[in-house]
């Protein structure tokens, strides 16, 4: 028994309309010749038989006749139009397919957690810092001694705030540290035990050796979002994303009140809502684990 068309892929529906076509093909021709007892008849047989019984059987024969001739052609058409819906079907799925394998290895890139070497943070850090001296016209101007400092001092301030989130919250979350997934990096990746109870954590570590800057804080803020919004979707994951500013210069409260204010609204305008906490690099090391992953006096509909 020929199953139900899937008409809502158009691929089935064509293969099973090409084998179809193949099945009636090779039906007919047994399906007309399966009893031809009415051709073996005898001509003393039909005379004894009524006018109008004989006329009838011989409008049969003669029917018969004309379908034997014509059966070969239909079947033969039959047959090249199932053959092309097959070829026609199987190449569309075939496109399909490349596509959708090429959809799969995409997938399987995000889903395939790399860790960083120690060289590939190190260049990650170095550009970062190259960027923002570049947007604060200061590029160059460094000894290479100079910015290898500033990249260890990046690196000790992320390692230190790892080590406190992955000690407090080690039976809450898996912590992962400087990763890469698909195209994107993370700093820190807090993956919940219980998605019920707690969301995933995105955490993003900025540190400014200068003054902070507006424009690179927005910068930061929308690669956190693309980054949490692939995350979100590879994984199946809801997660909070966290943007950690360590700041070395003195900054005057109402700035970074104003920095926050601008950001949420940058964020918000995005998408994807952010936390945006600042702390003095001076003061990192007495701040409490929790204070990294609470919203420091932020509006308080997206603090969950």
């Amino acid at each position: 028994m020929i199953e139900k068309i899937e008409f809502s892929d158009i691929n089935k529906f064509l293969a099973s309309l090409g084998l179809i076509c193949i099945g009636i093909a090779f039906f007919l021709p047994w399906f007309f010749n399966n009893d031809v007892s009415i051709l073996l008849l005898e001509k003393d047989q039909l005379d004894k038989l009524t006018v109008t019984a004989n006329s009838i059987i011989i409008d049969q024969q003669n029917a018969l006749k004309i379908i034997n001739k014509v059966i070969p052609w239909v079947s033969g058409v039959l047959i090249l139009v199932g053959i092309l819906l097959l070829f026609y079907s199987i190449n569309r799925w075939k496109k399909r397919q490349a596509v959708l394998d090429k959809i799969q290895d995409e997938d399987l890139k995000y889903k395939e957690i790399q860790n960083l070497s120690a060289k590939e943070k190190r260049e990650l850090i170095e550009n970062e810092i190259d960027e923002a001296e570049v947007h604060s016209g200061t590029l160059n101007l460094k000894s290479e001694i100079e910015k290898q400092i500033e990249v260890d001092n990046y690196i000790q301030i992320e390692n230190s705030i790892f080590s406190k989130l992955s000690d407090a919250y080690k039976s809450n979350y898996i912590a992962s540290q400087n990763v890469k997934i698909g195209s994107d990096y993370y700093d820190i990746i807090l993956k919940s035990k219980n998605l019920n109870v707690y969301r995933d954590r995105i955490i993003e570590i900025k540190f400014f050796n200068k003054h902070l800057s507006l424009e690179q804080l927005e910068d930061a803020t929308r690669q956190l979002i693309i980054s949490s919004k692939n995350y979100e979707s590879s994984f199946k994951r809801r997660a909070i994303s966290i943007l950690i500013v360590i700041y070395d210069q003195n900054e005057y409260d109402e700035s970074l009140k104003l920095f926050r204010k601008q950001i949420f609204q940058y964020s918000k305008e995005a998408g994807k809502v952010i936390r945006i906490n600042f702390f003095s690099k001076a003061n990192i090391e007495k701040v409490k684990s929790i204070q990294f992953l609470n919203a420091q006096n932020e509006v308080k509909t997206y603090q969950k």
